[in-house]
């Protein structure tokens, strides 16, 4: 493995000991997505950044979990969440996985309908392509 693939861990590492340490992991986390996403809806797609991106992501919310603060469930969805609809999913799997759980919102135009949720190591995908 070289250096630039061991990055992103680094970077997780670095970032969830600072957030961790000044009680802004939700922050950060959310940062972070908003940076994938950017990266990856660029129309100069540079296949390093996406996947540094990508790893990072699932780096720093692997650490979450870890921690015990919380569970991170990423839900990909055809169009936004309203917030009603957002806290209908995380009270559903807050009760199924019995931990707080945060839902972070992926938008994919390429799904029709319907949900895809990734928790942990589980796949619900209740979607329509």
């Amino acid at each position: 493995m070289t250096h630039w693939e061991k990055a992103p861990k680094a970077l997780a590492t670095t970032l969830f000991r600072l957030a961790h340490a000044f009680n802004a992991t939700d922050k950060i986390r959310k940062e972070i997505r908003i940076a994938s996403n950017i990266i990856s809806k660029s129309n100069e797609k540079d296949d390093f950044w996406s996947k540094f991106f990508s790893e990072l992501t699932k780096d720093f919310n692997q650490m979450i979990e870890t921690s015990g603060d919380f569970i991170v469930a990423e839900v990909t969805v055809a169009l936004p969440l309203d917030e009603e609809d957002k806290k209908q999913i995380e009270k559903a799997l807050c009760v199924f996985f019995d931990k707080e759980v945060e839902v972070d919102e992926i938008v994919d135009p390429g799904i029709i309908g319907g949900v895809i949720v990734k928790m942990q190591d589980k796949i619900i995908d209740n979607s329509i392509a």
